[in-house]
């Protein structure tokens, strides 16, 4: 089973947002079809704001709590399907 902490950086920091990013060492570790799917599922997203980052991909997510498990949990479900 894949760890989400396995593959994303998860900073709690900032005062309004958690940041999320795939780096692209990871992406590659994933795969195409999983890493496209991570993608897509990213652009998706509401409540989100996203960045290209020369390193790979972040999505910061309203500070909220059931948003951030309901984002992991989805994460998750994506890594292992």
């Amino acid at each position: 089973m894949k760890d989400i902490n396995d593959f994303f950086d998860i900073d709690k920091s900032d005062e309004k947002f958690h940041s999320l990013t795939l780096k692209n060492d990871k992406e590659k570790l994933l795969g195409e079809k999983k890493a496209s799917e991570i993608k897509d599922y990213f652009h998706n997203l509401k409540d989100k704001n996203e960045e290209k980052d020369t390193d790979g991909i972040r999505v910061l997510v309203p500070k909220d709590a059931y948003k951030l498990k309901a984002l992991i949990d989805d994460l998750n479900t994506i890594l292992n399907s």
